[in-house]
């Protein structure tokens, strides 16, 4: 199906989800940067998750742009699943799932639609995201580690690299492959096969739980290197309630998909913890951790 279509056909069958929180000028910027974009998508679904609320949208954007209202913070995964539901049903779209706190490149979407164009729509395609202050690389080749329960980042290496690149095949224990769902596309067929985003994993671990379901049913994780986003690094949640999110995430993704490697993964974790806490003479390294880890034993909340 893919093939046949051109890129502009797949971008008017594109919808962007982005969920707000917090600074509407942020987001509002996110929305501008996609739609002065070189291809433009179906519709833009805001999923307004306070506070701060995002206005409604007025002049030539009122049509392409919906804003939906769920009424309370139902996280980042919870809030694509508002963003779908807003859209109309059409599995043989595709989703682009974009931060808040992201700006795109010109081209984005167009390099983006171009890779899953080549991929025959049977890959899960991800931007290179760079921070908006250093220019630096922020995402290029990600891996989760079950058994330390925590990601690790690292760089391709090459002068002259593609412009796909396959960023790993196998999802297991000692490292798990995925793409960030900071810039992430997602063809419709593969959300409905693959069930959505799991609600449970109110931030962070949601991209890779995604992933690791992706890869077993055989679809692929692809880089496209000549999409470009630019990412606001700092206007997240403060470093300490960011660790206690990501320990009770990737708490969740092993119990999840290796629960048999939990215990033994659990104590290196602490043990990492304390390590970082005595180095960096900073404590919240090993209490923000544990009280993620202890949010993670009390079972999924309900959003």
């Amino acid at each position: 199906m893919y093939s046949s279509e051109s890129v502009a056909q797949l971008a008017a069958r594109t919808h962007v989800i982005i969920v707000h929180y917090g600074d509407v000028g942020l987001t509002q910027r996110a929305v501008e940067s996609v739609l002065s974009g070189s291809e433009k998508p179906g519709l833009i679904v805001v999923v307004d998750n306070g506070p701060g609320e995002y206005p409604e949208p007025v002049g030539d954007s009122a049509a392409r742009l919906i804003v939906a209202r769920p009424g309370r913070n139902t996280g980042f995964a919870g809030g694509v699943a508002v963003g779908i539901e807003s859209l109309p049903q059409d599995t043989s779209g595709l989703i682009w799932l974009l931060n808040n706190d992201a700006i795109t490149g010109r081209d984005a979407l167009r390099e983006l639609l171009a890779t899953a164009r080549r991929a025959h729509g049977r890959a899960l395609v991800s931007s290179l995201v760079l921070d908006e202050t250093t220019g630096a690389v922020w995402f290029e080749r990600p891996r989760f580690l079950p058994w330390r329960l925590e990601s690790r980042q690292w760089r391709f290496r090459g002068q002259h690299l593609p412009d796909d690149i396959e960023v790993g095949r196998v999802a297991s224990w000692r490292s798990v492959p995925y793409l960030s769902g900071c810039s992430l596309l997602i063809p419709g067929q593969i959300l409905a096969s693959i069930g959505g985003l799991d609600r449970s994993f109110f931030m962070y671990g949601e991209d890779v739980d995604l992933s690791i379901r992706a890869l077993r049913l055989g679809y692929k994780l692809i880089l496209a290197r000549r999409s470009i986003v630019r990412h606001r690094t700092s206007s997240g949640t403060r470093p300490a309630e960011r660790e206690r999110m990501i320990s009770e995430a990737s708490f969740r993704l092993t119990a999840k998909h290796y629960p048999w490697l939990l215990p033994v993964a659990l104590v290196g974790a602490i043990a990492t913890g304390c390590k970082r806490a005595v180095a960096r003479r900073e404590l919240w390294w090993l209490t923000t951790r544990l009280e993620g880890y202890r949010a993670a034993m009390k079972g999924p909340k309900t959003f």
